[in-house]
């Protein structure tokens, strides 16, 4: 399975209390013909220590757990039986994440927790959830494509809501919506805003 590959057109990232992918994208799993859905993280614990995170080597495009102890975990939801072929750029996906680590948190040391991605007809949406600094953020890329034979995507872009929910449930975190293809910050709060940059 192809996990690089899966990632494109767009990113997405807001800042997170919380890491519970059960507050995330409730838009994507109610799209009338049903997305395949694969979950990627580290369980487990470290022999010496600390948390089980992942590691997305730039060179050989690989993703691996960051110590001994801890197992590959892949959990996929397919209720349609829809291909799972990726058309995403995983190099175009990484310099694109390492750019907006730079732009948004000005650093480039940041642990991957999990990556959640979503294959619908039209669309593929990687959700990457990391950490900086001990603080949970996530950050959205979604590819659109014009039709389910196309493998240059019409649209790449990064999405990043930022900051609280003050004034309304649920966490400061990226939805998009697979049949109207919008992107909205799940509380849409003077304390959650959203950053738009194209690829």
């Amino acid at each position: 399975m192809a996990l690089l590959s899966l990632l494109a057109v767009a990113f997405i990232s807001c800042s997170n209390e919380t890491n519970n992918p059960d507050n995330k994208n409730p838009v994507l799993k109610s799209a009338q013909n049903p997305p395949a859905i694969i979950s990627y993280s580290c369980v487990g614990e470290c022999s010496t220590g600390g948390s089980c995170d992942m590691e997305w080597d730039l060179t050989t495009h690989k993703i691996k757990c960051l110590c001994e102890g801890c197992a590959m975990s892949f959990e996929i939801d397919n209720p349609s039986d829809r291909s799972t072929a990726s058309r995403a750029n995983a190099s175009e996906i990484m310099e694109g994440l390492s750019d907006h680590m730079q732009v948004t948190h000005h650093t480039t040391e940041y642990r991957i927790t999990g990556i959640v991605q979503t294959i619908s007809d039209l669309a593929e949406v990687f959700e990457i959830l990391y950490t900086v600094d001990g603080v949970a953020y996530s950050v959205m890329i979604v590819y659109e494509f014009d039709t389910t034979d196309a493998l240059v995507p019409k649209k790449k872009i990064l999405i990043d809501c930022s900051g609280s929910c003050a004034n309304s449930p649920g966490n400061c975190v990226e939805e998009y919506d697979l049949i109207t293809s919008k992107v909205k910050c799940a509380c849409e709060d003077d304390n959650c805003t959203m950053t738009v940059s194209n690829l």
